[in-house]
C-alpha cells in the first residue's frame, strides 16, 4: 500500500469519526432539549394548573348527581365539587366528610365487569366503587401515553350498564356523597384490584 493510499485510508477514517461526533453531539443536544421541555412543561402545569378553572360550570337546568372529594395528582390539592348530569362541576368552599365501608361484593363484582367494554381496550391502573344516596359509582384511571383518564361511571339500573360522567386526567376521586347530603354519610368501597384477583382465579 503506498503513501497516498494510506493517506486517503486515514482521511476516510477521519472523516466517518467527524460524521460521527457530530451525529452524536446533535442527539446529545436534542435529548437535553427534550428532558428540559418536558421538566419546563411539568413545572408549569403543577403552577397554573387548577381544575376550577379548567372544567366546565353546570348550565343552569343541569341536575346533580354525586358529591365528590378529588385529589389532583399533579398540583396535589384536594377539591370537593358537585360533579352534574352535564359534566359540570360546580366546586365547593365547604369539604364534606366520608365514612367508607366495604360494599356488596356480589354487585360490586357485577358493576366492575361492565367497566372493561368501557375502557377501549387500554389497562386499568387504578380503580374504586362507592354507593352513596341509593346510586352506584365505579371510578377508574387508564394506562394511556402522555395523559392520566380519571373517569367516574355511574351505574343506571334500566339500562344496566355505567354511563361515563365526568373524565379528567390525572385525578383521584377519593370520596363521595349524596348531592344533597349536608352531613357525614356512609360510602361502600370495594377495591378492583380485589376483584381483578377473584377473576383470575377463575
Amino acid at each position: 500500500m503506498g503513501l497516498a493510499a494510506i493517506k486517503s485510508f486515514l482521511y476516510k477514517i477521519a472523516i466517518a469519526i467527524y460524521v460521527i461526533v457530530r451525529i452524536l453531539f446533535y442527539a446529545i443536544g436534542i435529548l437535553i432539549t427534550v428532558v428540559f421541555s418536558g421538566l419546563m412543561i411539568g413545572i408549569m402545569c403543577e403552577q397554573f394548573r387548577d381544575l376550577r378553572k379548567e372544567t366546565d360550570l353546570p348550565a343552569a337546568n343541569a341536575r346533580p348527581l354525586v358529591k365528590v372529594e378529588m385529589y389532583d395528582e399533579i398540583t396535589e390539592k384536594t377539591y370537593f365539587a358537585v360533579i352534574y348530569d352535564d359534566e359540570g362541576i360546580e366546586f365547593l368552599d365547604e369539604p364534606f366528610q366520608t365514612t367508607i365501608k366495604l360494599a356488596d361484593t356480589k354487585f360490586t363484582y357485577k358493576i366492575t365487569n361492565k367497566l372493561y367494554k368501557h375502557t377501549d381496550g387500554h389497562d386499568i391502573l387504578y380503580s374504586q366503587c362507592f354507593s352513596t344516596g341509593g346510586r352506584y359509582f365505579v371510578f377508574c384511571q387508564l394506562n394511556v401515553n402522555w395523559w392520566t383518564p380519571s373517569q367516574l361511571y355511574m351505574w343506571d339500573e334500566e339500562s344496566q350498564d355505567l354511563i361515563l360522567i365526568k373524565e379528567m386526567d390525572s385525578v383521584q376521586i377519593k370520596g363521595v356523597a349524596a348531592p344533597d347530603a349536608s352531613v357525614p354519610i356512609n360510602v361502600n368501597f370495594i377495591p378492583v384490584s380485589i376483584y381483578l384477583n377473584y377473576r383470575k382465579q377463575q
